[in-house]
């Protein structure tokens, strides 16, 4: 059976792009703004106001091991508005701090409720509801982050600038929850068999083997014991070191190392939130099209590219053309773990798998900054880190090809 232009499939793409925008875009894109908010009125540190956002950030990793398992044993259509509320609610209730113990414990919540309905949720909905386009539909579902990003920093920044941060939590807040609640409520399903239907492409032929589907692939008792476990690990781990670290300090490099001015830094960190969207929906159809080795190349080629145009963004020119590369190639942070997962490991249990390892993701995210950071302290210069980065996109290549073959087989397997 051919597949049809527009079914419930896409439906769930459109659902998992609204949770990553309205989850990721809202509560990791506006820290920046509301952190210097609070450290003026509230009189915190800046340390001490950057532990909210590693609390929450460790909280999405831990809350990401265990969601597989939690979905196993309770489902995902009940889990999901539990993790929902944690989240929206916790940001609501950041309109409410006075304290730091308020602080960290609305974090922690956030976190907890983000890992639950953001990056491997959709992931696993992806996972189970596409044969053809994975890459395609995972790239517009992920492309969420960075538009909401775009949209939703806007909108915080108008109400913070026309009332307070206070106020504007308390809008964001609602706003989460009333694009993601109803969403995670009527619209997602786990698996296309809910639905009565099958995979996106999935044939006539496929029929027999569809209904067996979810049964099929690795266990992850068995997947732990391999070495293409730790190859892909280590491969997200450096992907998201990489790419965060030249993400969190593109501001500081441009204003401080190469003199220019904050709003070109702005208009730059602008550029790249929107370039990464066109990005991560490019690198997932390359994936479909031309398969893990293109795909892993081209994540290469343009992370390569990016380190040469961030080195030569004295000119204005060219700090405007690494916001458009530099956005392409942060594409493989959200996109690349979950389509190599999937690849690798089948649909058996595809959730607890991709949880364990988006720990190595989560904190690559969480060290890369601080790693380009500690450099530029101790040399005054951003320039060995991005060398270092460079060398470590090649090995992240060899990485990818070598844990791809070490996993071939392990998608079809029926016993664990």
């Amino acid at each position: 059976m051919k597949a049809k232009r527009f079914t419930y499939h896409w439906a769930i793409v459109i659902a998992c792009f609204i949770l990553m925008a309205s989850s990721v875009g809202i509560t990791q894109n506006c820290f920046n703004l509301f952190s210097i908010e609070i450290m003026n009125e509230l009189k915190f540190t800046a340390s001490q106001v950057q532990v909210m956002n590693t609390i929450a950030t460790l909280m999405t990793m831990v809350s990401a091991l265990v969601v597989g398992t939690v979905f196993n044993k309770f489902s995902m259509r009940l889990a999901m508005p539990v993790y929902a509320i944690c989240l929206t609610g916790g940001f609501f209730l950041y309109s409410t701090v006075n304290s730091l113990a308020q602080l960290y414990i609305l974090s922690a919540l956030v976190g907890f409720g983000r890992g639950g309905v953001a990056v491997v949720p959709c992931g696993l909905l992806m996972n189970n509801w596409f044969k053809e386009k994975r890459g395609f539909a995972t790239g517009i579902a992920l492309a969420g982050s960075t538009a909401g990003g775009f949209v939703f920093v806007r909108i915080a920044n108008a109400i913070i600038a026309s009332m307070d941060w206070r106020r504007a939590y308390m809008v964001l807040g609602v706003m989460a929850a009333v694009l993601i609640i109803p969403t995670v409520i009527f619209v997602i399903r786990e698996k296309p068999e809910d639905k009565g239907l099958r995979p996106y492409g999935a044939t006539d032929e496929d029929t027999a083997s569809a209904v067996k589907a979810e049964f099929t692939g690795i266990s992850r008792k068995k997947f732990l014991k391999t070495s293409a476990f730790w190859m892909l690990g280590i491969t997200f781990f450096l992907i998201s070191a990489i790419n965060m670290g030249l993400q969190n300090n593109v501001s500081i490099y441009l204003t401080m190392q190469k003199g220019q001015t904050r709003e070109l830094a702005a208009d730059v960190a602008s550029i790249l939130l929107l370039s990464q969207v066109v990005g991560k929906i490019l690198l997932g159809s390359i994936y479909d099209k031309k398969g893990v080795k293109f795909g892993s190349a081209y994540g290469c080629v343009v992370f390569l590219l990016s380190i040469v145009t961030i080195m030569l963004a004295g000119n204005k020119a060219f700090a405007i053309i690494f916001g458009v590369i530099v956005g392409l190639a942060l594409s493989m942070t959200t996109c690349t773990p979950p389509l190599l997962t999937s690849l690798a490991v089948g649909r058996r249990e595809y959730s607890s798998i991709y949880g364990l390892l988006n720990a190595f993701a989560t904190a690559g995210v969480a060290l890369g900054p601080v790693i380009a950071g500690f450099i530029y302290d101790h040399t005054e210069s951003y320039d060995l880190a991005w060398i270092i980065f460079a060398v470590v996109a090649v090995v992240i290549l060899v990485l990818t090809i070598l844990a791809m073959n070490k996993s071939k087989g392990y998608s079809s397997m029926t016993e664990g």
